[in-house]
């Protein structure tokens, strides 16, 4: 997984604090990390999970074979595709939508716009070369994106989350 080892700590939390319908993941890459969000969403029996990366570069795992895991999989370029992805961010209920694509920061400000009230947009490497804060600073105050779990992520370093607040 391409994640800290800290990160499932924060996703544990993050996932058991919100009656989630949807996971909007952005970033597949190997899919390990989208296979731990499949799973999650296959236990709630009513959320699901979409992943989107341009490349594909998953495949052969026994687990992800069984799981049909190309079923949640797009080989998309999320911009050639973003008023299809906002509108399922749109749909009703919870959704979280997770950056760790190939640009971040831009992926953000695409998709913030989509979000409801109670909705939550993340990033992968926070504050690194990857991702900016300064580059989504005004979209976060823009749609009202409050920081969740800021003690969780300072301590992971490499995750951000915010919920869009009225």
């Amino acid at each position: 997984m391409a994640q800290s080892e800290k990160s499932l700590n924060v996703w544990e939390t993050l996932l058991a604090g919100y009656d989630l319908k949807r996971i909007i993941d952005i970033g597949t890459y190997k899919g390990f990390h989208s296979l731990y969000l499949l799973l999650y969403c296959l236990n709630r029996h009513d959320a699901r999970l979409y992943t989107y990366d341009p490349l594909k570069k998953w495949g052969g795992s026994p687990l992800m074979n069984l799981l049909n895991f190309e079923k949640y999989y797009k080989k998309w370029n999320v911009f050639e595709h973003i008023e299809e992805i906002g509108k399922t961010i749109q749909e009703d209920g919870i959704s979280i939508v997770f950056c760790d694509g190939n640009d971040k920061s831009r992926e953000f400000n695409t998709f913030a716009p989509f979000l409801k009230v109670g909705d939550v947009i993340g990033q992968h490497d926070w504050n690194t070369e990857y991702s900016k804060p300064e580059d989504t600073e005004e979209t976060r105050k823009k749609y009202n994106l409050k920081e969740v779990l800021g003690k969780q992520c300072d301590e992971e370093g490499y995750l951000r989350f915010f919920v869009k607040c009225e």
